[in-house]
């Protein structure tokens, strides 16, 4: 394994107890490797924090949209696709749902001239 790291470079000027050399490999010991275990384990744990602070502000958005109305944002741009996408589903949702309850106004108008007709239409039979 060859020294071009520079975690590997820093840990060899500071100690030569740390690896020993043997011909063109490094072998070396369990103090160094828990070392780069670390630095591996705290850039997973930063790359984790950063994506939970960005789930916790796009959720804080989404409830804001929910409080309010989705088109009062100023740059639905800054939120990631994903939402952008189920934002826009769920305003197509919304437009046709509204749509619906329209028709269903309608049908129901319909309806009760339809059966005001029929009433009027019997009494002047009997």
């Amino acid at each position: 394994m060859m020294c071009d790291s520079p975690i590997v470079q820093t840990k060899l000027s500071q100690s030569d107890s740390l690896c020993k050399y043997s011909h063109s490999s490094i072998s070396c010991d369990s103090e160094f490797q828990s070392e780069v275990v670390k630095d591996d384990s705290l850039s997973k744990v930063q790359r984790l924090e950063r994506q939970l602070l960005e789930e916790i502000e796009l959720r804080a958005i989404l409830e804001n949209a929910i409080e309010k109305n989705a088109t009062q944002f100023s740059s639905p741009a800054c939120l990631p696709y994903n939402a952008q996408e189920i934002l826009s589903i769920i305003a197509a949702v919304e437009v046709t749902v509204s749509e619906l309850e329209q028709d269903r106004s309608w049908l129901h108008c319909i309806s009760n001239q339809v059966k005001k007709e029929i009433k009027e239409g019997w009494q002047n039979i009997v």
